[in-house]
């Protein structure tokens, strides 16, 4: 049976509020999943296929952290629903007990490959895959217990407030420049004032550099394990570029190292195995003078209730999409549905296609739209000039490797979901 969650805990569960999401939400969702398990069937721990399917996350829509709670339960987790960024502490504290701390919201098509805030693509398909096997969760629920009590600096608390706001600015499409680039610099002032480095930053950046961007195995082909890595197309694939440096993981470099959540990693660190990983994590604890295994020792009283949220859905901010966008999107998403005749679904492709002017610049509606009249043989024509448009919005270098990657799945007719 499950211990309870701790009443300090809860008010940092929220509803999921599933109603919200989007049909671009959920081609974001689509494309992101098809990308990363095709690539990581050959690239990812060897666990990773095996607990998407235990954790019963699919390629095709976004999860129900409910029936996420339910699936992980088999091996030992629970799965909550939590609103974005929560403290440290806390975030680390829900997994030293067993318990994954699920972020609701979802990127923007804008923050496919990368994004700085947490999403649901990175907690439930990034972090939850690993947590199948038991030496990484041995590792994980250690470590977090470290970091729940590791101790802290303002200076700490600053950076982690001006982290949180940057990345919030960043995945939110009114945001203006101005206001980025105001963000950015606080991070800078905040990350220069962090003078001796803490317990809990020590922690933190083991963590980052392990269950967040960690590497197992040799250097010239290691495999990846860490949850920011396996929810990004686009890092996920740098890892194996002359742009990432591999270096052998050791504990002193490890949390000596600082890092910047909103961009790209370039190094990273690769583990002989989760036990290496496990040992070290108790060399630190003695350095840091804390103890381990209390909370696998306590035994919690307070009741779980049914659903404790902050928010509904109707409370979630909206990512600023014009209505007639999302509605196209829709539209798209129920023309797969088996049940639509021939007639409809040509009819309905045809009209959508005389739309696309209003939104020249929306690469995924396209790649939706011709992957509907590939698969159903319908509108040749059509179809080639949409993958003119597509080769003419990959001038710009943003999107073509996400383009290009959209192509090349649909034209292999690649993965469609884990096996």
């Amino acid at each position: 049976m499950m211990e309870p969650i701790p009443a300090h805990l809860l008010p940092f569960v929220v509803a999921q509020p599933y109603p919200s999401y989007t049909a671009i939400d959920q081609a974001v969702w689509r494309y992101v999943m098809r990308q990363n398990v095709a690539f990581h069937r050959a690239h990812a721990h060897p666990i990773y296929l095996e607990g998407l399917k235990a954790a019963e996350i699919e390629v095709e829509e976004i999860p129900r952290i409910e029936r996420m709670n339910e699936s992980l339960s088999r091996f030992g987790w629970r799965a909550v629903a939590v609103d974005g960024f929560i403290p440290p502490a806390s975030f680390m504290e829900f997994q030293a007990r067993g318990i994954l701390p699920v972020a609701c919201d979802m990127r923007t098509v804008d923050h496919v490959s990368y994004t700085p805030a947490p999403d649901i693509i990175h907690e439930a398909a990034g972090h939850a895959p690993i947590l199948r096997d038991e030496s990484f969760t041995a590792y994980v629920k250690t470590l977090c217990e470290l970091g729940s009590q590791a101790r802290s600096t303002p200076e700490d608390d600053a950076l982690y407030e001006a982290i949180r706001h940057l990345s919030i600015l960043k995945e939110t499409l009114s945001s203006t420049p101005r206001e980025v680039r105001a963000a950015e610099d606080r991070l800078e002032q905040c990350q220069a004032a962090i003078g001796t480095v803490s317990d809990a930053n020590m922690v933190s950046r083991l963590y980052w550099w392990t269950v967040e961007y960690g590497l197992m195995g040799n250097l010239d082909q290691p495999r990846i394990f860490g949850a920011g890595l396996l929810s990004s197309v686009g890092e996920s694939q740098r890892v194996f570029t002359d742009a990432v440096r591999k270096i052998p993981f050791d504990l002193d470099r490890c949390i000596t190292t600082s890092y910047d959540i909103t961009s790209y990693q370039p190094q990273l660190f690769v583990c002989e195995s989760f036990e290496q990983l496990t040992e070290a994590v108790h060399i630190l604890a003695k350095r840091l003078g804390l103890p381990l295994g209390r909370i696998a020792n306590e035994s919690a009283e307070i009741p779980v209730p049914p659903r404790v949220s902050r928010r509904s859905s109707q409370d979630t901010p909206e990512k600023g999409y014009p209505t007639e966008l999302v509605a196209m999107y829709q539209s798209l998403r129920d023309l797969r549905r088996p049940a639509v005749g021939a007639a409809e679904r040509e009819t309905c492709l045809r009209a959508l296609y005389a739309d696309f002017a209003s939104f020249p610049e929306h690469w995924l509606l396209r790649l939706e739209w011709l992957e509907v009249a590939t698969c159903h043989q319908v509108l040749p024509q059509a179809q080639e000039r949409v993958r003119a448009q597509l080769r003419a919005l990959s001038a710009d270098a943003d999107r073509r490797e996400l383009i290009a990657n959209g192509l090349a799945m649909l034209d292999t007719a690649a993965v469609s979901g884990p096996t």
